[in-house]
């Protein structure tokens, strides 16, 4: 579990990225969502299909296009499909506390977007 902000748009959010190996109930492997409930900065919710880790670098691809939204407050509380994304995560170390970064990029049904993640790894499964 990762425990960061994502930064899109010129508007931050708390956000947790989380993965855990596919099982018979979903093949899913990697989740990110808002960690700030009533935020009103952005809102944002992905579910990536696969994902493969290289060194300290993890890359999650495969958007679930009916469970990936994205709205900006600033513009209306108007919520867009996220229809196809790249997530990159870098981790300093694979241990807890450990600094990671990264970036997301995105295409909702009316904009394609980066956002940008800072954080700390807060568990390891």
């Amino acid at each position: 579990m990762l425990d960061g902000t994502l930064a899109v748009e010129g508007r931050t959010t708390n956000v947790g990225i989380s993965s855990r190996p596919a099982n018979a109930f979903s093949s899913y492997l990697g989740t990110v969502i808002n960690n700030q409930f009533g935020s009103t900065d952005i809102i944002i919710g992905m579910i990536f299909a696969s994902a493969t880790a290289s060194g300290n670098t993890i890359i999650a691809t495969g958007v679930d296009r009916s469970a990936s939204n994205y709205a900006n407050p600033s513009r209306g509380f108007n919520v867009e499909p996220i229809v196809s994304g790249t997530m990159t995560l870098t981790l300093s170390a694979a241990r807890v506390g450990a600094a990671v970064s990264g970036s997301i990029n995105f295409t909702t049904t009316a904009r394609s977007l980066t956002a940008t993640f800072s954080g700390t790894v807060l568990s390891i499964n």
